[in-house]
């Protein structure tokens, strides 16, 4: 007979109870052997909490009930299945449905009514006993941070964490780097993307110890209040994120922001004054703000489309002022303020004009073959222009139906002669009755089928020089599958066809 045994362990059980590995996997499999087992399969999982259903060896042991390799599962106590009565549940029936045995070493299972009730039951308190864990752990950290300590540990770039105190101690060099920063910023109005290469060049390590700084890591010491003397704990709920990697992505579990009257606020040494971090705050929204601006006003029209040759990534678009005037780019980020490789291009910019009018002349020179002609043009004008019909009908319609409600409001009040409002009413219904015809069976180039050639050359001679920028921008991501930018070379390759 061939037995599995699953046991299951996460650090926190191990110190409050005992649950090691090899205490489960002894009395494991001591069970299997008295039951008759000539082979025992182990399956494991070592500092996984019972919350999650997808661990490793859960995993394993379920793919082995399902092809039933197995001829009984033997398991410390139910709770070592999971500390969630519907997962307990959930593998419990899918032993079941395979006709395999299932025992517990802790436990006295019954495959009967009464036996299943009580299984229920007991899973029900585990998943309690979890609850009341958890919630005295969370109390007991709440209760240390009103007293001014550290509820966890936790090192901000400029400080280290002091555990026989549980509070945070100043690191003089990594301070004076947090102190440059604000002042770049704030008083010498330095870019975040900036500042973090010239740490880079400076050859000044992060906190993890990297050579290169990214402008991200710039930004999050920039915003964080810790530097003004303040630590707020309790500030995220973060309940359920320990287990996030052995969950799906669709599953995870992100990080809330609390109501601000939860936090709790611990004083710690500042390393910047208050009034400097709130002017780097109004620098860093006004600049964000501006960018948006930037953003929605004027657009790039190969935007996700151009890729650096040498690292892959896509290059986004920039603005740089240079004498006086505005520059537009597509640079790759890479090569800018963040961890450096082999095999990237250093400064890698192209100007974006220039690559968009060489896109733009090789796009026209596609459309004059007549298929491409033909599909181009309605997928990018013939769309476009039957749903601005139908908002032009809808917003008539509107007007009509209005003008309806007035006449008839008339009618009711006596005010006007009934057979005038009458007519005007007939009138108005049968333009309705137009209107909803409209609408219902449209006309127009709302189809490749409605194109005709010699209509979408003339289309093709006004789009050269006159196409609005969203039109353009459609015309180019229906056509280009992507732009490959090197130093001296740019590959355009299309969709179906060179």
């Amino acid at each position: 007979m061939k037995a599995a045994i699953y046991i299951r362990v996460s650090s926190e059980e191990q110190a409050a109870h005992g649950y090691s590995l090899d205490a489960q996997r002894h009395a494991c499999r001591m069970r299997a052997q008295q039951l008759g087992a000539t082979t025992v399969l182990e399956f494991a999982d070592e500092g996984v909490p019972g919350t999650i259903l997808e661990r490793p060896g859960l995993s394993k042991l379920r793919q082995a009930v399902m092809h039933r390799n197995v001829d009984v599962v033997v398991i410390y106590d139910p709770d070592r299945f999971a500390r969630s009565l519907a997962h307990q549940l959930l593998v419990t029936e899918e032993i079941e449905r395979a006709k395999i045995r299932l025992d517990f070493v802790n436990f006295e299972w019954q495959n009967t009514p009464e036996g299943k009730l009580f299984y229920a039951m007991r899973g029900a308190f585990s998943e309690y006993e979890r609850e009341k864990i958890r919630l005295r752990t969370s109390t007991g950290r709440i209760q240390k941070a009103r007293q001014g300590k550290l509820p966890m540990v936790v090192q901000p770039y400029g400080y280290r964490y002091d555990a026989l105190r549980s509070q945070l101690v100043v690191d003089g060099f990594e301070a004076s780097v947090v102190q440059r920063i604000f002042t770049e910023l704030v008083e010498n109005g330095r870019a975040l993307n900036s500042i973090a290469r010239q740490l880079t060049d400076e050859g000044i390590p992060t906190q993890k110890g990297a050579s290169a700084w990214h402008r991200q890591v710039v930004r999050q010491i920039a915003r964080n209040p810790v530097y003004t003397g303040v630590f707020y704990a309790n500030r995220f709920n973060t309940q359920g994120m320990r287990a996030n990697r052995y969950r799906s992505l669709e599953e995870k579990v992100h990080a809330t922001l609390r109501p601000k009257n939860e936090w709790i606020p611990i004083e710690v040494p500042p390393i910047v004054s208050t009034a400097l971090w709130q002017q780097a705050q109004q620098i860093m929204d006004q600049r964000a703000l501006q960018w948006r601006e930037q953003k929605r006003d004027r657009g790039y029209l190969l935007s996700g489309l151009v890729h650096c040759s040498a690292c892959g990534r896509t290059m986004t678009g920039v603005r740089q002022r240079q004498w006086g005037r505005v520059k537009t780019s597509y640079t790759c980020r890479k090569n800018t303020a963040g961890p450096s490789e082999a095999n990237i291009i250093k400064d890698h910019f192209i100007d974006a004009a220039m690559l968009e009018a060489i896109v733009w002349d090789r796009v026209m020179n596609w459309l004059n073959r007549p298929e491409q002609l033909v599909q181009v043009a309605t997928d990018s004008l013939g769309l476009p222009r039957r749903i601005q019909a139908d908002r032009r009908y809808q917003a008539h319609l509107d007007r009509l139906l209005k003008g309806k409600e007035n006449l008839l409001n008339l009618l009711e009040s006596g005010i006007a002669e009934p057979e005038g409002i009458l007519r005007r009413l007939q009138r108005l219904q049968e333009q309705e009755q137009k209107l909803r015809e409209q609408l219902e069976h449209p006309t127009g180039p709302a189809s490749p089928n409605q194109w005709g050639v010699e209509e979408a050359r003339r289309w093709l001679e006004a789009a050269r020089d006159h196409l609005p920028f969203h039109t353009r921008y459609r015309v180019i991501h229906t056509m280009i599958q992507e732009i490959l930018v090197s130093t001296d070379t740019i590959t355009i390759r299309g969709k179906n066809f060179t």
